[in-house]
């Protein structure tokens, strides 16, 4: 069945499916705005259940730290990276949750936050969240999933499907003769303006699965005519589960290269 058709709940009807690519090029502004708001009011709550001196343990303000500020802060941001002003914003508001996570005195070093609240830095999540963005892109059965669909004919897939040229509406960027990238070609630096969010973040992932002849095929069992050649869904499984370890481990190497720890200091 074409990527037009609907598969949750055994339902075939026909599913229309926004253009995501133009979308979140010209409203990320926005949202960043929006979400960083959210962000605030939310914090703004939980906070009081720790006062200094008092509340919760740093354990529990780290948990709250995670599952509930970071998803609202970085919604959204599995597709575009805030600009330099964003960016700013972001980290300046994600240290205060470090420093009352930590307890920590407002005259401590701010490259001592994240290691002592065990929060990484907001680039880092960025990156961490556009890699697995990408890498469940590319694991997706393309008849199904309409970004998946419109990868380059070189994109190392267990299907042959891919979207007509009828359908590339739904995944191209604000210019229409936008050609989409071989997978083997870096994206340029700095990006271009009609490059679609989805396609950029996909490449992200060409460090993880380069090595690999096919990326595995996630959810294959929920396409009504998968094809009977696949590899044991086991092994697929397994093999994804190894892509995403690969990139929580890049997160720990990028976090130690670019924000090492302090030096000891040996006092007498």
């Amino acid at each position: 069945m074409p990527f037009t058709h609907s598969v949750r709940g055994g339902d075939l009807s026909p599913a229309r499916f926004p253009p995501v690519g133009r979308v979140l090029v010209h409203t990320h502004p926005v949202h960043i705005n929006t979400r960083f708001a959210l962000a605030q009011e939310a914090f703004a709550h939980v906070r009081r259940l720790s006062p200094p001196g008092a509340g919760l343990t740093p354990y529990l303000c780290h948990r709250l730290a995670t599952s509930l500020i970071a998803p609202i802060l970085l919604y959204g941001a599995d597709l575009f990276m805030p600009n330099v002003g964003s960016l700013t914003r972001l980290n300046t508001f994600w240290h205060k949750g470090q420093r009352w996570a930590t307890t920590c005195f407002s005259s401590t070093l701010i490259r001592i936050l994240a290691i002592e609240s065990c929060l990484p830095a907001i680039p880092l999540l960025l990156s961490q969240r556009q890699r697995l963005a990408g890498l469940r892109t590319l694991c997706s059965p393309p008849s199904i999933n309409p970004p998946t669909a419109s990868r380059h004919l070189s994109f190392p897939s267990l299907s042959s499907y891919r979207a007509p040229d009828n359908s590339r509406a739904h995944t191209k960027g604000p210019s229409s003769v936008y050609l989409r990238l071989s997978w083997k070609t870096p994206c340029p630096s700095p990006p271009l303006r009609n490059q679609v969010p989805i396609d950029a973040g996909a490449h992200r992932t060409l460090a993880f699965t380069g090595s690999l002849f096919s990326v595995p095929m996630i959810n294959a069992h929920v396409v009504p005519a998968a094809s009977p050649n696949l590899p044991p869904r086991s092994l697929m499984e397994r093999t994804y589960s190894a892509l995403m370890k690969r990139v929580r481990e890049a997160l720990i190497e990028d976090w130690s290269r670019l924000f090492p720890p302090l030096p000891t200091i040996i006092t007498p």
